[in-house]
């Protein structure tokens, strides 16, 4: 992200990768590239540890597949608190919601309890639908 604010702070463009959600969306005026829509069929990636000449032996003609986040959580609660795994399993969050949250935390440096309350508060009737299906 340095380089990117250098870039921005000396005018001069710069293509970058960067997953999202990222607070990078909020911060700075990025446009997405545009690229073919992932095909798993056309992508064949060989990592470094599989073999050496993985470069000249991967191909990825498309975009990158879509990423997923989960809440994950310690397989022991299952047994001990069976609702809280029932609430997390639940819990649906947006990409633009996630891109606010890290912004708010990362560049605002906002304290997480705090901005994790107000939060709540302002979606009350969705969390209480996570808690009570």
């Amino acid at each position: 992200m340095a380089a990117v604010d250098a870039a921005v702070a000396t005018d001069h463009p710069m293509v970058f990768a960067c997953y999202a959600p990222h607070y990078v969306f909020e911060l700075r005026d990025i446009v997405r590239l545009t690229e073919p829509p992932f095909d798993p069929a056309k992508w064949k990636i060989v990592l470094p540890s599989e073999d050496p000449l993985w470069v000249s032996n991967s191909s990825a003609p498309v975009s990158w597949d879509t990423a997923n986040f989960h809440i994950a959580y310690a397989t022991s609660l299952r047994k001990k608190y069976p609702k809280v795994v029932a609430f997390l399993e639940r819990v649906e969050l947006k990409p633009e919601e996630i891109t606010k949250m890290s912004y708010a935390l990362q560049v605002e440096r906002q304290d997480p309890y705090e901005y994790a309350k107000q939060w709540v508060a302002a979606q009350g009737a969705r969390v209480h639908g996570w808690a009570n299906p």
